[in-house]
């Protein structure tokens, strides 16, 4: 399978964000938690030939650096047309060394097409997600989620209308 990064202006808004959890996990165990999680969802997912017809009960099954088993659940998005088919990944990251946050995690859109007999992943947008004391925050947090979705999908059918001004670059995958 191949997984490729959107770029739009030169930029990937995905390939930024996880270098931006990167480039945080040098200080924090909670995003270096986050980073690892989501690079091993994104091998894993780029290591299988096919995702699944249906995904809307798949969960990835991964190890954590301590030995125990993680589940991360690929999820299909409520489109605003029946055939626009738009999926997240997600890692949530529960614990928090914030006392003010609950919990919060990860969030990757993407959609799907087959081309020349092969499945590829189109990562679209990216976003940190929280669960906290600060009903503000959470406002915010669903507000962003919500805008990274409707770009996403706004992506997606500038994809359908053109699809040679997205496939394969050569820094992609």
């Amino acid at each position: 399978m191949i997984i490729q990064f959107l770029y739009e202006d030169g930029r990937s808004q995905v390939h930024d964000f996880l270098q931006s959890i990167r480039f945080q996990a040098e200080a924090d165990s909670d995003y270096a938690h986050t980073f690892e999680g989501m690079m091993k969802v994104i091998a894993h997912l780029h290591q299988m030939k096919w995702l699944p017809y249906n995904l809307k009960n798949y969960w990835i099954s991964l190890k954590t650096t301590n030995g125990y088993k993680k589940f991360h659940p690929l999820q299909s998005i409520p489109s605003p047309s029946y055939h626009l088919k738009l999926y997240e990944i997600r890692y949530n990251h529960i614990y928090s060394t914030d006392p003010r946050t609950l919990h919060w995690g990860a969030r990757i859109f993407f959609f799907r097409e087959r081309v020349n007999k092969q499945q590829i992943l189109f990562l679209t947008r990216a976003l940190m997600v929280y669960d906290t004391l600060d009903l503000e925050l959470n406002r915010k947090s669903e507000e962003l989620y919500e805008v990274c979705r409707q770009l996403s999908f706004e992506i997606y059918i500038d994809f359908l209308e053109n699809p040679s001004k997205y496939l394969l670059r050569g820094n992609d995958s």
